[in-house]
């Protein structure tokens, strides 16, 4: 009987809204079409192609916005079927990548955000002494909020990816569902675990701590956690680094809660690749 009642009649749309639209999860999708006016649903389309989206506007005069999301299909279907209609992106979508691109833009700049008058030198006096407590505590609060938002993303993403993969997904089918570039997805393909993921997120590039970190791992690994402790181990090993470095490489193990591995496997040929170290005889001779 519910079949049996007629769809209302379409009528003339000016703003249009497109999305996917799963029949079934991960097997068949459709598209969406909504009258942003009346924010209801209009119309159903067996596929989410670009042809059967221009097809549909032919047939439907009028559109003079298309709200949709950054898939390629449906900006080549608008262009197509309504080709004097505007395009923009969807309220999502906009709010999302605001968001996205403000996070990135305060953690590069989260260090820059500080009194100038505090990073005046005096002379005679002791700058370590005179740091503002305050400053270093939001600092952390930062670093914090950052470290924790990061593991989330990571591993949410992790988890999906190997959702689908189990399902029979695709990489480039992961790509476009989870909208991540393809060589994101197999990384995350290829990692066995998100733990893995994270603590290659945070070595970044190679500096002074580079070469100590193997030392690092296996002193965590041992149960030495305090950083001071280790600052002063790896200071008599020739670390000439700073403590908020060494710190903020240690933050992450804190925050992902599990111990990383005392050692990575890295091809000799590889440019990050650094020979074993007697730790034991470097720290006596440097005690000598």
């Amino acid at each position: 009987m519910v079949r049996a009642v007629p769809d209302p009649a379409i009528g003339s749309i000016a703003v249009l809204g497109v999305d996917d639209f799963a029949f079934k999860r991960r097997a068949a999708y459709g598209t969406i079409l909504l009258d942003l006016a009346t924010h209801r649903p209009t119309d159903l389309l067996a596929d989410r192609t670009a042809e059967s989206f221009s097809g549909w506007l032919r047939k439907h005069r009028g559109v003079s916005i298309v709200c949709r999301d950054r898939a390629s299909a449906y900006a080549e279907g608008a262009r197509v079927g309504a080709p004097e209609a505007q395009q923009m992106a969807d309220r999502w979508h906009l709010w999302h990548g605001l968001a996205s691109y403000v996070e990135k833009t305060i953690r590069h700049h989260r260090h820059d955000l500080r009194d100038p008058d505090h990073d005046l030198d005096e002379p005679g006096r002791n700058a370590d002494a005179e740091a503002d407590v305050e400053q270093i505590a939001i600092a952390a609060d930062v670093d914090r909020v950052e470290a924790q938002a990061i593991v989330a993303r990571i591993r949410e993403h992790h988890e999906a990816v190997q959702r689908l993969l189990a399902d029979g997904e695709t990489i480039s089918g992961i790509s476009r569902s989870l909208r991540l570039d393809r060589k994101t997805v197999r990384r995350f393909a290829r990692a066995p675990s998100a733990e893995e993921l994270l603590i290659k997120q945070r070595d970044g590039r190679p500096g002074q701590l580079e070469r100590f970190k193997p030392y690092l791992r296996e002193r965590w690994n041992q149960g030495c956690t305090t950083a001071t402790v280790l600052l002063a181990e790896i200071r008599e090993l020739g670390y000439c680094g700073s403590y908020p470095a060494l710190t903020r490489y240690l933050r992450l193990f804190r925050t992902v809660r599990s111990a990383p591995p005392s050692t990575l496997i890295i091809p000799a040929d590889h440019p990050d690749h650094i020979r074993p170290v007697d730790w034991k005889a470097l720290r006596a001779r440097h005690r000598t």
